[in-house]
């Protein structure tokens, strides 16, 4: 029943996002570049409360445990890393890993039959507007909600791991774009943001699915165990 109960509720969150969408008339540019501003602000957020020593006592550690979680039991982080020294990326590279992930998502987003792009200007920087807005609130709820993980004892580059999994589901909806984009523009359809929004909505869909179903055998295990 838990596992019923947690498809249905991550169903809902999926035809809710998609809905409110579609009802409003919002281009869906905008839900992508909130996206993109919410978590460009939780990468800075990481940076600042870990920008100290593990274990420091100055105020970052006074002020992440009330706007950030430790790890849950068992969780571990997941940080990219560079592929000549196989170390931790730092903030810097994510910054630089996002900015491209940014870029062809625009492009995509924005590349129309004829392999140009198909931009407004004044609708870019009016979704731009509404972004910045959404995205602000989005990072403002993560913060009230303490959804972001930091583990105190952990090191900076550690910590930027257990954020990866939102910059994983970016980059794969980006790569599923682009062979979207090409069935469209075989087919002369016009630009449209979905093509990367469809794509980020549903991958996200499917990885907090995993992520609640691994969470509900966990707890329906410990319960049996006791």
């Amino acid at each position: 029943m838990r596992a019923v109960a947690v498809v249905l509720a991550n169903l809902a969150v999926l035809a809710g996002a998609v809905f409110g969408v579609v009802r409003s008339g919002a281009r869906p540019q905008v839900l992508l570049y909130a996206f993109i501003v919410d978590y460009c602000l939780r990468l800075v957020t990481i940076e600042a409360l870990t920008g100290q020593s593990p274990g420091g006592r100055g105020w970052s550690a006074r002020l992440a445990p009330l706007i950030s979680s430790p790890p849950a039991a068992g969780q571990t982080p997941v940080p990219f890393v560079e592929e000549q020294s196989k170390r931790p990326l730092g903030f810097r590279g994510y910054v630089v890993v996002t900015a491209f992930l940014a870029v062809a998502a625009f492009v995509l987003s924005h590349v129309d039959a004829r392999h140009e792009l198909d931009v407004d200007m004044r609708l870019f920087w009016i979704d731009v507007q509404w972004a910045a807005v959404l995205g602000l609130m989005y990072w403002v709820q993560s913060l009230a909600s303490r959804t972001i993980v930091i583990d105190a004892g952990a090191s900076r580059e550690m910590n930027f791991g257990y954020s990866t999994r939102e910059l994983t589901v970016f980059a794969v909806a980006v790569l599923t774009a682009g062979g979207a984009v090409m069935v469209r523009q075989i087919a002369g359809k016009p630009a449209t943001g979905w093509v990367v929004l469809g794509p980020l909505l549903a991958f996200r869909f499917l990885f907090d699915l995993a992520a609640g179903l691994r969470a509900s055998r966990t707890s329906t295990s410990l319960a049996r165990g006791t």
